[in-house]
């Protein structure tokens, strides 16, 4: 018996103000805010964003005896909740009760997503999980045509989260919630990091872990050194990366250089990443959409 849970619906970020992480993810990755909605009953504020197969959540806390409120005094800015959607999640939060695991809600309620309910990070390797099955049309505005931003954020293409034990981490999310292993790497002498990636939809969770825990330069060990178990960074497709590489540089941000390197590309696909401090606390991975040929 596993959850069914169909695909990575979205990314939920924690801020001390929503609108602050808008210039970066909004105006400069280019994507719509759908929805801006205040939710009494959690304490927060939601600017959701259309992220193409997926979307991202920003979210602010209004008061100050809320689990969020909590979560933003101890970690800071960072990524909040990973959301599975799902076909009936009533029957999916009984189902994750049956399997021992501890919910945060015995029942769903409404939320940004349509009825959702939450599993506890105690239960799933540090990572807060919410289960979402919207209740409406998926809400979309379309990118307009912009000279300055030639390019297209398409979706999420795979969430990255840090653990200790790399295989019982891998097990939880393959078993559980009926994620299939596909690509297991590691240990690599040029990263330090061993991962693990199990299928969701269109994309899939990298478990992964420093294969030397006494080197510290490895960012994975400085996270399990700071917060334990927990989701470690986000990565995002991008349709034209060329000009994404370009049009974000122009706007302000420090880039990485775009790594080529056979073994830091994903899947053959370039990457580069956003500092921290630009990305609202968050280790924000852009991913080429499609392989590329390297030059010999």
């Amino acid at each position: 018996m596993a959850l069914n849970v169909n695909r990575i619906h979205h990314i939920g970020i924690l801020l001390h103000d929503a609108e602050s992480a808008l210039p970066l993810y909004r105006d400069t990755l280019g994507m719509p805010v759908v929805k801006d909605e205040i939710l009494e009953d959690q304490g927060v504020r939601g600017i959701v964003l259309d992220a193409g197969d997926g979307a991202i959540e920003l979210l602010e806390p209004i008061r100050d005896d809320t689990g969020a409120a909590r979560f933003l005094k101890e970690r800071g800015e960072d990524i909040h909740h990973v959301c599975f959607e799902t076909d009936d999640v009533a029957a999916e939060l009984q189902r994750a009760k049956a399997l021992g695991m501890q919910l945060i809600d015995e029942t769903p309620r409404h939320g940004l997503a349509g009825m959702v309910g939450f599993i506890h990070p105690r239960s799933s390797h540090g990572v807060l999980v919410e289960l979402a099955q919207p209740t409406e049309e998926r809400e979309s505005a379309p990118v307009t045509a912009d000279p300055n931003r030639p390019f297209g954020i398409s979706g999420i293409d795979h969430v990255g989260i840090a653990v200790r034990d790399i295989h019982a981490g891998a097990e939880h999310f393959s078993e559980k919630f009926n994620m299939p292993v596909f690509k297991e790497w590691g240990p690599e002498e040029e990263t330090g990091l061993e991962s693990i990636s199990v299928a969701i939809g269109a994309g899939y969770l990298e478990i992964v872990t420093s294969h030397d825990p006494t080197d510290a330069n490895v960012y994975v060990e400085r996270f399990l050194r700071q917060h334990g178990d927990g989701i470690a960074m986000m990565s995002l497709k991008v349709r034209n990366f060329p000009a994404a590489l370009e049009s974000i540089g122009a706007s302000g941000y420090s880039l990485t250089e775009p790594v080529y390197y056979p073994h830091k590309m994903v899947l053959g696909r370039p990457l580069m990443h956003i500092p921290r401090k630009q990305a609202s606390g968050v280790r924000l991975q852009l991913l080429a959409e499609s392989p590329v040929e390297l030059k010999s």
